[in-house]
């Protein structure tokens, strides 16, 4: 493949490590996957539908495989007294999270076709 093919499937596994790493800091592994399927299945569901895009297993795929990578991450680096402990990490990835999500909110906006 072309070189924006390859950055534009890397970037979607990218974009959701800090989503994983936030969410898992919530609830487990398995709920973070199986909500983020569910989300992004939706998600391509809606552009499917609206003509804004169309649907693509590889997003799914790559979107669930970066929420997992963060799950993993944070199950790597969180401390071990949880109860005791605020973590920091989880907390700092709200500020990527957060970026990424209004990025990507404005650009779907901005580029959203008219009738």
């Amino acid at each position: 493949g072309n070189v924006i093919g390859i950055i534009a499937f890397f970037a979607n596994v990218l974009c959701f490590i800090p989503y994983g790493m936030l969410y898992r800091f919530f609830t487990d592994t398995r709920t973070v996957i199986y909500s983020t399927l569910i989300v992004i299945f939706g998600v391509e569901i809606f552009q499917m539908l609206s003509g804004f895009g169309g649907f693509d297993f590889t997003d799914i795929f790559m979107n669930c495989l970066g929420a997992y990578f963060g799950c993993r991450i944070y199950d790597l680096l969180r401390p071990r007294k949880s109860g005791r402990v605020i973590n920091v990490l989880a907390l700092t990835m709200l500020i990527p999270f957060a970026i990424t999500s209004i990025y990507g909110i404005t650009n779907t906006i901005l580029n959203f076709p008219t009738i």
